[in-house]
């Protein structure tokens, strides 16, 4: 598509331009269309009638490699990298943006008074920042790879803190951590700040409204719990909260794409976090009761040099 120029449907390759004939006129506004190679097309419409020009806009991208993790993202034992989705809300983030910005486009022409159309053309240029930051964000997350080494949990704590501190004060939330000893882990930094902040930040909103006194802490110890294959004990976090709790029958769903017990939740966080977890050849557990509070387990391996040489072995056969 990168190299040609197109001036009618029928020029479309792959016999994309009759498809889309054929489903324009039943009113389809998204399709997905696969071919037997397995490879798939997808295409959005957006109808334009401005004074002059009318028609349709079409969006079309290849979308195989999203539909693929899609499909088996639910699967048993299934293990995929957040950047996989990271692409995914990024496009459809993109898909949400592209009417807004033709429909903005559509009203400028047709305003007359200036006021009105310097306000239409500030919507354009916000409407487009965001479509930068998301191109950025992407950016930046698809070409970082994973990088193990030993990271300081105190340190990465540390900065955490400093980052949410200003929720945390204006909250009335107290931050407590504790620390036996000065136990390394051997993961990545970057995903263990990440995935201590975003659970850190969900401890945060459900103190929010809570009564009573407001606490999280953070503790970290040498697990009684072993690495299974080296035998070595793992680096244990604990973050802890005094909120409303989790009730029972959504526990075993938190950690769901798609789920959340927030009204505007997207049921990204702790899908994401879970993940992360996983790719730092980590576990996590979540333990709560309604009215007491709420509970993350996460188990890393040290920095020994058994521990890393474990780590390093599964990261080969993956």
């Amino acid at each position: 598509f990168q190299r040609h120029t197109f001036t009618h449907l029928e020029q479309l390759p792959y016999g994309i331009g009759s498809k889309i004939i054929e489903r324009v006129k039943i009113g389809q506004k998204s399709m997905e269309i696969e071919y037997a190679s397995g490879r798939i097309i997808g295409i959005s419409v957006y109808p334009l009638d401005l004074p002059d020009l009318k028609g349709f806009l079409l969006k079309i991208k290849d979308i195989t490699a999203e539909k693929s993790f899609e499909r088996t993202a639910g699967g048993a034992g299934s293990y995929f990298s957040y950047v996989d989705l990271v692409s995914i809300y990024t496009h459809h983030i993109k898909n949400l943006l592209t009417p807004l910005k033709f429909t903005a486009l559509s009203l400028r022409r047709e305003l007359t008074e200036p006021k009105q159309i310097e306000k239409v053309e500030r919507m354009v240029q916000h409407i487009e920042k965001i479509n930068q930051h998301v191109r950025a964000f992407y950016s930046r997350v698809r070409t970082k790879p994973i990088e193990f080494r030993k990271v300081n949990i105190r340190k990465v704590v540390g900065h955490v803190k400093q980052l949410l501190n200003n929720d945390l004060i204006n909250n009335g939330i107290i931050f407590e951590f504790y620390q036996n000893g000065n136990e390394l882990v051997y993961a990545d930094e970057i995903h263990i700040q990440q995935i201590l902040s975003d659970l850190v930040q969900n401890a945060i909103d459900a103190l929010k409204n809570q009564k009573g006194v407001r606490r999280i802490t953070v503790t970290v110890r040498r697990s009684e719990n072993r690495c299974p294959y080296c035998g070595a004990p793992f680096v244990q976090i604990e973050i802890s909260d005094t909120g409303p709790g989790i009730k029972k029958e959504d526990l075993d769903r938190i950690f769901n794409l798609g789920f959340s017990t927030k009204a505007e939740g997207w049921g990204l966080g702790l899908y994401v976090v879970d993940k992360m977890v996983k790719e730092n050849r980590g576990i996590i557990r979540v333990y709560s009761e309604v009215g007491k509070g709420t509970t993350f387990v996460l188990y890393f391996h040290p920095a020994t040099p058994d521990a890393v040489g474990c780590v390093e072995q599964k990261v080969k056969e993956v």
